[in-house]
């Protein structure tokens, strides 16, 4: 049955089960898993759903998904090494110094603290995370008005959270409220890294070591043609519209295939980010894509969530169909 008007579904997880792909869809907190592209769904008890509710921003590591990180809203890092059943709260030290020492010589004040933003997961090692830490004031009830920090670059932690070191000075958006950036590692090959710097998209191949724009990066940063622009005779874009991209997602068998979801839709490059084409799913609005996923098994198959349902694609994005998705109780 198709979603009543306005329901908007995110693809969870599209994970691989036997012989067949599950894709795993959310809606109005509620979740349902289907092997057969849509013609069927079933509703989703587990307990590890009701977790992902709750703790939205949970990333499992990819090579060993009983290790798993969230942050609180506050910023901090905790680590589960079973699953999510229970959690530890890493004491981090960057570049050697503590968190309390780190905040005091950043901001001159005693009351500081530091807040994480998870950037990513090693594909293959899950002890190794990357993220962007700010230097904010303790956060209280009526908010604090006093100026809030970010530590320039990007960095690494290879023991899950407990030791930071700088990983690279190119990647992040450094101003007084710049949140965190994306940071997509290929898992057929980790030297390949795509990030987001101050002046666009950035491609790493020597594993973040150096860091150079992608191809055509003047025009991803313009706005997207849409139907009305087309019907008054405009064939090109023109607008000024910064990319910021919220995530990368790479094909699992081939690091020149690697996909951007920002809220312009979805970017699709096929020789490792020297060209790209943004995706039609047949509707123009922006902001509207939540979510993407390639099929691990397929991975000519991709799949997006959005506030239209959900849509699949089986040759890379090339044309998309609308899925049936679950029947939702009014």
């Amino acid at each position: 049955m198709p979603p009543r008007k306005g329901s908007s579904f995110r693809i969870v997880t599209v994970e691989m089960n036997k012989e067949r792909s599950v894709v795993v869809t959310a809606a109005n907190g509620e979740f349902y898993g289907t092997s057969d592209l849509g013609r069927n769904w079933t509703p989703l008890k587990d307990s590890k759903w009701a977790l992902w509710l709750q703790f939205p921003d949970v990333m499992p590591a990819p090579s060993d998904p009983s290790v798993r990180y969230r942050y609180e809203p506050i910023g901090i890092i905790q680590r589960s090494l079973n699953g999510g059943a229970t959690w530890s709260e890493p004491r981090p030290t960057i570049e050697g110094r503590s968190a309390e020492d780190t905040a005091f010589r950043v901001s001159g004040a005693r009351d500081y603290v530091l807040e994480f933003d998870i950037s990513a997961v090693h594909p293959l090692k899950p002890s190794t995370i990357y993220a962007t830490i700010s230097v904010v004031p303790p956060r209280r009830p009526g908010g604090d008005s006093r100026q809030h920090y970010v530590l320039r670059g990007m960095y690494v932690s290879e023991d899950g959270g407990n030791d930071w070191t700088l990983f690279s000075q190119q990647v992040g958006i450094f101003n007084e409220y710049s949140k965190g950036v994306a940071l997509g590692i290929s898992p057929s090959n980790p030297d390949i890294m795509f990030s987001e710097g101050e002046h666009g998209i950035l491609r790493s191949t020597d594993g973040g070591m150096v860091w150079r724009p992608v191809g055509q990066s003047d025009l991803l940063n313009l706005e997207p043609v849409d139907v009305n622009d087309r019907a008054d005779g405009v064939l090109a874009p023109m607008k000024q519209l910064p990319l910021h991209v919220s995530e990368f997602i790479f094909d699992p068998r081939s690091a020149s295939v690697v996909y951007m979801r920002s809220s312009k839709g979805i970017h699709r490059s096929l020789d490792g980010g020297d060209t790209w084409a943004l995706l039609n799913l047949g509707f123009d609005r922006l902001s509207s894509v939540n979510s993407f996923a390639v099929d691990p098994q397929q991975p000519s198959r991709v799949f997006a969530g959005t506030d239209r349902g959900l849509f699949v694609s089986n040759d890379r994005g090339c044309t998309f169909v609308k899925m049936n998705t679950p029947n939702l109780a009014r």
